[in-house]
């Protein structure tokens, strides 16, 4: 391959793994001593712009608490300033989903049935799965929604989730870089791998439809959901005579393949997949063989992979549009000093870079509530979540344009089909040089 052994990025992000203790989030926001001001300045007491906000604090997935410490600080900071929505106080409600649809489910319909009058918008929702439960009923209970870290291709799909919206760069955006790095290193040819059709399906149609019309050929589509799948892949792999290998799936079908290469003793292999955590293909899983599918075995087959992922970051100078006299890289500084302080304790036992996300979906909220106040909306109609109130949140949404913590965001056309509700923002590409 031409682009083996080219840099196309350095470095890696890092993924702290610590012992996970008990936490109970009741879901009450903190006690409040602000000060609100009108927009001449005059001192006024705070109206509240309560939102309930599902994250995975425990769970198979526990970036929650990265999300909770930097959604509810973007939220201090807008209100602290009084100039984004002044009068108002954002007041952040957070429970923790465990990472699990029906749970966070079950919490959207008993907040809403207990505080029926409450809330104007549902944020958080972290976990992709978390994402397709409540996409599917926050529409039907008009509940406007940004979920902070979702990135599964299948809610890009608009027919299914008409109304979803999120801050974080989504996994779709990764099949045009690799339709770019392809044309970049002469690739004409290459096999996608997939992990269950659910979850992943969705994005391997598009590369597909995409490749084809770039003049890619897909020679074939595989899935890995064992291992008994990835040993037919690697055998596949040898008949085709094509060592270019797209894999859009989990860490642990990705594994699979490698310890099957070992096996079958097939090098040279060029892996492109999504962002995964550091180094994880040298993680235990259960059947391992770790006799044979040793370190240095693992660490060969990885040997080159390219990574897409979005940004969290983007850690430059830019001013953020939702608080005055901070940027990006000063947001940043204040993340990397309070993980410093706070790291491996109960207030944060795993940092995550998608907490740069939350903020910015904090910020595009305070955004559209702003517009939507402007434009003549009260603060009854949100809470009661009428018909109007939820449309002109949603419109509110997709028009907003924004300087945030992760880089710029804007969004596309209302009613401009899958993707509607994706960002467009930036994407980081890795490539690891061991």
């Amino acid at each position: 391959s031409g682009c083996v052994g080219v840099r196309v990025a350095v470095g890696r992000t890092r993924r702290w793994v610590l012992g996970l203790v008990a936490v109970v989030i009741a879901g009450a926001a903190p006690a409040s001593s602000l000060e609100c001001r009108t927009a001449e300045g005059a001192a006024t007491p705070c109206e509240p712009l309560d939102v309930l906000v599902n994250l995975p604090i425990t769970g198979s997935w526990t970036g929650g608490q990265s999300l909770n410490v930097s959604g509810r600080k973007m939220a201090q900071l807008i209100n602290e300033q009084q100039a984004l929505l002044p009068g108002y106080e954002l007041v952040l409600h957070v429970f923790d989903d465990g990472c699990e649809g029906a749970a966070s489910n079950k919490i959207l319909l008993q907040e809403i049935v207990d505080n029926e009058d409450k809330y104007v918008a549902l944020g958080g929702t972290g976990c992709s799965a978390t994402s397709q439960s409540t996409a599917s009923i926050a529409p039907i209970v008009r509940m406007p929604q940004i979920s902070w870290a979702s990135v599964s291709a299948v809610l890009s799909d608009r027919a299914t989730y008409p109304s979803f919206f999120r801050t974080r760069v989504p996994e779709t955006s990764s099949n045009t870089a690799w339709v770019r790095i392809a044309h970049l290193c002469g690739w004409a040819q290459l096999i996608v791998v997939k992990g269950e059709d659910s979850r992943f399906g969705f994005q391997a149609s598009g590369f597909i439809e995409m490749a084809a019309d770039e003049g890619i050929r897909v020679l074939e589509l595989e899935s890995i959901l064992t291992t008994q799948d990835a040993d037919r892949v690697i055998s596949n792999v040898v008949s085709s005579r094509n060592r270019l290998v797209l894999m859009i799936t989990y860490e642990i079908s990705i594994q699979y393949f490698f310890c099957a290469s070992i096996s079958a003793q097939v090098e040279g292999l060029l892996i492109l997949t999504k962002t995964h955590g550091d180094r994880f293909w040298l993680a235990d899983y259960e059947g391992k063989n770790a006799e044979q599918c040793t370190d240095i075995g693992m660490n060969k087959r990885a040997e080159f992979m390219i990574e897409v992922g979005g940004i969290g970051f983007r850690n430059d100078t830019m001013g953020l549009d939702c608080v005055t006299g901070w940027s990006s890289s000063d947001y940043k500084a204040w993340w990397d000093d309070f993980v410093h302080q706070n790291l491996g304790t109960d207030v944060l036992w795993v940092a995550n870079a998608a907490a740069g996300n939350a903020a910015d979906g904090v910020c595009m909220l305070a955004l559209a509530l702003r517009q939507v106040l402007a434009a003549g909306l009260s603060t009854d109609q949100l809470r009661s979540r009428t018909r109007e109130a939820f449309d002109r949140m949603n419109d509110a949404f997709a028009t907003v344009h924004f300087q945030g913590v992760s880089g710029e965001l804007s969004f596309p056309a209302p009613g401009s089909g899958d993707g509607a509700g994706d960002p467009f923002g930036a994407a980081v590409i890795y490539q690891v040089l061991q």
